[in-house]
């Protein structure tokens, strides 16, 4: 089911093509509980690590490149005023310093079924197929009130026991509930990266049969992963911990270079690159620069990160250090985007919401261009889950969960619609400010 995207109108003119419930998290936490993230699977088995020249400190990305299947680089020309834009995509593997906050508990889980009743739960559970003797233990850990519905604490020995199929049906319908926090943010696959990114994982083989016998059929060519206290409770403390750990916040993202080709309009590149009302002159020299080269000089294109704003630039494909502010989350990395002097207080959803409704105007996702931001609501009233500034061809700029362990990445569209489970109620819309300029 995709996301509902809210109506919009066009305006006259061109335009270019947490722990508590319902909190709004950007997709993940750096609770010790370890949250599971999504979005860590790459397409190709990527084996080359690369470092980025600009890379300081170390807790910067250590990424790994190369190898890529010729379909996973693209070279588009969907928006052809922003040049030629070369990705390729690269895998993020945070510091061990930046994983060292994790715990990995085999804390039983807490199952949380809205309005239910004792009544609906036996039927619910016999429609799954799960068998009478489960069934019979079930009913003794479920606890319901009348009006409230039921919360199950469900042992990891009875998780463990749960067919693929059987697992997978209960978790769809505990995914439906934001508090069910596992199964709503659960960690998720196509199904054919499912080979390659165990190969990549480094865990032990026994670690990943049993890894892989938790995995559950999402839907739409998906699979989840949402067991994480279960595996945690297998695996011995120290080094397969960290393997573990060190696999699954593994992130995916991209690298960009841009290229000007003959024949396009030089100007229209530099406006649609000089949006935001970051420093014109700067981008236009670089981009200059690069039109001017000759065809047979290996400085044909430049690195996207240099025609991005100074934050975004510097924290590109990078994780965030221990001396950074406290916080630091997607809605802090968009509504910065172009901010000389970042307002940690924008790590706040309601106050990043506020200044959207505010100070932005909702135009179509598929007339998004530079700059403009995706925003993920959930309810009513709404609540900001995740915010993301578009950079070209589906491309946006994201940090996909709080604290050390996610990265600042570039996220292909398709991918962050993947994020949530696919239940009623998640939107998205897209925002432009109002005062930026109409593209001629």
């Amino acid at each position: 089911m995709p996301f509902k995207k809210r109506p919009v109108e066009v305006n006259p003119g061109p335009v270019a093509d947490a722990r508590p419930a319902r909190a709004p998290v950007c997709f993940g936490t750096s609770s010790p509980a370890l949250v599971l993230l999504v979005g860590l699977a790459s397409g190709a088995l990527l084996t080359l690590l690369v470092q980025r020249a600009a890379t300081t400190s170390a807790a910067r990305a250590r990424r790994v490149g190369a190898g890529a299947a010729p379909s996973d680089r693209s070279s588009r020309q969907a928006a052809p005023w922003a040049g030629l834009v070369d990705f390729t995509p690269v895998l993020l593997v945070p510091p061990p310093e930046n994983l060292a906050g994790l715990s990995c508990s085999p804390t039983p889980p807490t199952w949380t079924l809205a309005s239910a009743t004792p009544e609906a739960l036996e039927q619910l559970f016999e429609g799954v197929g799960l068998p009478a003797a489960q069934r019979a233990e079930a009913r003794g850990f479920t606890s319901c009130v009348k009006g409230e519905g039921c919360v199950l604490r469900p042992p990891l020995a009875f998780v463990d026991g749960l067919t693929g199929v059987v697992r997978g049906q209960i978790y769809r319908r505990l995914a439906a509930d934001s508090r069910n926090y596992f199964q709503y943010y659960a960690f998720r696959l196509h199904a054919d990266e499912i080979d390659p990114w165990f190969e990549r994982s480094g865990m032990p083989p026994a670690v990943q049969s049993r890894m892989r016998a938790l995995l559950y059929e999402q839907g739409d060519g998906l699979w989840s992963f949402a067991d994480h206290p279960s595996m945690c409770g297998a695996l011995r403390p120290g080094e397969e911990q960290r393997t573990y750990l060190r696999a699954l916040h593994s992130e995916r993202s991209l690298t960009g270079r841009v290229r000007i080709p003959a024949g396009v309009d030089l100007r229209a590149v530099e406006r649609y690159w000089s949006a935001g009302g970051q420093s014109p002159e700067g981008v236009k020299a670089r981009l200059r620069a690069l039109a001017e080269s000759p065809d047979t000089s290996p400085d044909t294109s430049i690195d996207l990160a240099e025609l991005l704003p100074p934050l975004a630039r510097a924290r590109l494909n990078t994780y965030p250090t221990p001396a950074d502010p406290p916080g630091l989350n997607c809605h802090w990395a968009a509504m910065n985007f172009f901010s000389e002097h970042p307002d940690p207080a924008l790590a706040d959803w309601a106050s990043a919401l506020a200044i959207l409704e505010r100070d932005y105007e909702r135009v179509p996702i598929e007339h998004a261009r530079y700059g403009d931001i995706l925003a993920i609501t959930r309810g009513d009233p709404e609540e900001l889950l995740h915010a993301a500034v578009y950079i070209h061809d589906g491309v946006y700029f994201s940090k996909n969960g709080r604290g050390l362990v996610r990265a600042f990445a570039l996220s292909r569209y398709d991918r962050i619609r993947e994020l949530y489970p696919p239940v009623d109620g998640i939107h998205e819309s897209l925002y432009r400010r109002r005062s930026a300029a109409i593209m001629d």
